[in-house]
């Protein structure tokens, strides 16, 4: 008897050896096609196994596969739209026999995910068994019943280790002309089971930035709030983010609701990091923080109570993102203070060189770029105010912007605010995209009742204009800008009691250009001019300690009279560093108590020479003349050929008009 015994186990320890060891003598590669069968059926794409299927029950069963594609759509940038080096699985024996899954380890190596959206707007993300679409439809037909009774139909298994190394997700938009790559991802990942508790951990890549991050997720139960947090770092930027809520209404009409934090030491690293191109701006240099309350329900992202405090600016406000064919972002903020003062005082540009040129370098045959316009996939609208901003150590007031972005184009509903001096400006038009360009076109309306307080807040010095002038402007105009060129027509301005009329447009470039079309009606420039009566102020003790003696002021005035003579026209060089069309009309001007009447001007600038077509005065002293000709050399010795006519009835007293004139300013040859 014992001898049977002893015989039964040996052939039992046999068989059951030859069970555990057998499978490492298949040859698992026969199994390819079925399994990629199984597969294709699933998913409605080819699949490639490259590599060897391998199988091994001891020490504990393992199972992996290499070179595993997966097809793309058709149309897709890239063949695959998933490529995996190696896949590793092993799972405890233990459990096996108690009929429960437990993976001990998931290992995915060097998988590259390629996610698409294609021109037609569909995604590469959708699939369906072969023969079926696969589309939206089929999904919506899955009831809220049906998903939970699949919930509870998947089998008891538990993940205790899923890791992912060297991963790629690269995400294209062929609408919105986007890509986005995902490296060095390397995750771990635990579940519970198939229906959590779930966390992750690991690091990913993003636009060169190495990223931490981290995430937990309760168990799924059914119309229970289920905790979610989640974190983000870039450790190399000092900057992070964090969430806490829950998740509700799973599995039929999920939900995210709870609070959201974000931190940064230097909001402008992270937006020029972010942007790929230049340094952000300097009022944007300084720590960062924000909290809100955040609701996700399918189709809107909610950010509500906003706190944002960016370089020592806070504000506050709502955000919304409406998710469809069109999202549409809706932003409401409002702040007590701006102190832009403090905001700008890191900003100082180094001076342009004298050589450098603001316009692009066009190359003959070669494509040059195309200016990003407005985009047209998304829908937004803005709406900002602030109680007071603090600039030129004044306050301007109740400034509010609010607009919206509707199929690429830009609309400014409102762009208002209250200047120093008792002084309104408001500026609407719209923002649209011509030739590849962003083009604004608007009108522009300012008010001011004490024009010299306001001069004064822009640091224009008119102490030496009297009391009574300055005091009132009224403006209304038509403002157009197209990159570096600027246009303002239908100007209707009033400035005292002087009307000015037309336009003006300025071409930013190496040297600008100008075209100005004005007429006058009146000018009284006595009325702006100082008192000749009026006492100067003595000068003070300090500045007469630095005089020198009048002998040697005397005698240094002398050396620079003989060295190089003063002439009038000297001082008019400055106008060869710039072009300009000049059309001007006065209708009445009167200077040292002379009045002249018709006033025109009609002439081109450029190149440092003037032609002028045809400039007059129809009445001064009972006189009108005319003046035709050219100026040449403005930049160094002016070179003159003009035609006067004069017609007089009375030559001394036009000389006499003309001997009360001020004299034009003198500058050395």
């Amino acid at each position: 008897m014992r001898r049977v015994v002893l015989v039964l186990a040996i052939v039992l320890a046999v068989g059951v050896g030859a069970v555990l060891v057998a499978p490492s003598f298949v040859n698992w590669n026969q199994y390819k096609q079925p399994l990629i069968a199984q597969v294709e059926t699933a998913t409605g794409r080819s699949v490639t196994i490259d590599g060897d299927l391998s199988l091994s029950l001891l020490p504990k069963p393992r199972l992996s596969a290499s070179g595993v594609t997966l097809s793309n759509v058709e149309g897709a940038t890239a063949p695959d739209m998933m490529r995996l080096d190696t896949a590793r699985i092993s799972v405890a024996a233990g459990p096996l026999l108690q009929l429960r899954l437990e993976v001990e380890s998931l290992e995915l190596v060097g998988p590259r995910i390629e996610l698409e959206r294609l021109a037609d707007g569909t995604t590469n993300w959708r699939f369906g068994p072969q023969g079926s679409a696969g589309g939206a439809g089929d999904a919506a037909a899955t009831t809220g019943q049906d998903a939970a009774a699949d919930r509870r139909a998947l089998p008891e298994v538990r993940f205790n280790d899923i890791s992912i190394r060297d991963g790629t997700v690269i995400y294209r938009d062929a609408v919105a002309g986007t890509i986005e790559r995902f490296e060095d991802i390397n995750l771990g990942v635990v579940a519970g089971s198939l229906a959590g508790p779930f966390r992750a951990e690991g690091e990913i890549t993003s636009r060169g930035i190495p990223l931490s991050l981290r995430l937990a997720l309760g168990q799924l139960f059914e119309d229970r709030g289920i905790p979610l947090s989640a974190g983000l770092s870039a450790d190399g930027l000092a900057t992070s983010a964090e969430f806490s809520g829950v998740v509700s209404g799973f599995p039929t009409a999920v939900s995210v609701s709870g609070g959201i934090t974000v931190a940064s030491d230097d909001v402008g690293a992270v937006v020029t990091r972010l942007a790929g191109a230049g340094a952000a701006p300097p009022a944007l240099s300084g720590p960062l923080a924000a909290d809100a309350d955040l609701s996700f329900t399918p189709g809107t992202l909610a950010f509500n109570d906003i706190g944002l405090s960016v370089a020592g600016t806070t504000a506050a406000g709502t955000a919304t993102v409406t998710l469809g064919a069109t999202p549409r972002v809706d932003v409401s903020l409002a702040a007590q203070r701006i102190d832009l003062d403090a905001l700008l005082a890191a900003a100082e540009p180094a001076p342009p060189s004298a050589d450098a040129d603001p316009t692009p370098e066009v190359v003959p045959g070669v494509a040059q770029s195309a200016p990003a316009g407005l985009p047209d996939t998304v829908a937004v609208t803005v709406d900002l105010k602030a109680d007071a901003v603090t600039y030129r150590a004044g306050v301007i007031r109740q400034v509010n912007l609010a607009g919206e972005l509707v199929n690429g184009e830009f609309i400014l509903n409102q762009a208002n605010a209250q200047l120093p001096g008792g002084s309104d400006i408001s500026l609407f038009g719209f923002v649209a995209t011509v030739e590849g360009i962003p083009v604004f076109d608007g009108q522009v309306e300012a008010s001011s009742d004490n024009l010299r307080g306001l001069l004064d807040w822009l640091g224009q010095d008119v102490a030496a204009v009297p009391a009574d002038r300055l005091r009132k402007l009224d403006l209304a105009a038509k403002v157009r800008v197209a990159q570096r060129d600027l246009t303002v027509s239908a100007i209707d301005m009033r400035v005292d009691s002087s009307q000015v009329r037309g336009g003006v447009a300025v071409a930013l470039r190496r040297r600008p250009g100008f075209g100005i079309g004005l007429s006058v009606d009146r000018v009284n420039l006595d009325s702006y001019l100082p008192d000749p009566a009026a006492p100067t102020d003595a000068v003070p003790a300090e500045a007469a300690a630095d005089q020198p003696p009048p002998d040697v002021a005397a005698e240094a005035a002398s050396e620079a009279a003989t060295a190089a003579p003063a002439t009038p026209l000297g001082a008019l060089a400055f106008l060869d560093t710039f072009d300009a069309i000049l059309q001007l009309q006065v209708g009445s001007l009167t200077v040292a108590g002379t009045p002249f009447s018709g006033i025109g001007f009609d002439g081109t600038l450029q190149g440092g020479a003037l032609t002028l077509r045809e400039a007059g005065i129809a009445d001064v002293a009972g006189t009108s003349l005319r003046v035709q000709g050219a100026v040449g050399g403005l930049g160094a010795r002016p070179d003159v050929d003009l035609r006067l006519q004069a017609e007089t009835p009375n030559a001394a007293r036009l000389v006499d008009a003309f001997a009360g004139l001020p004299p034009l300013p003198a500058q050395p040859a």
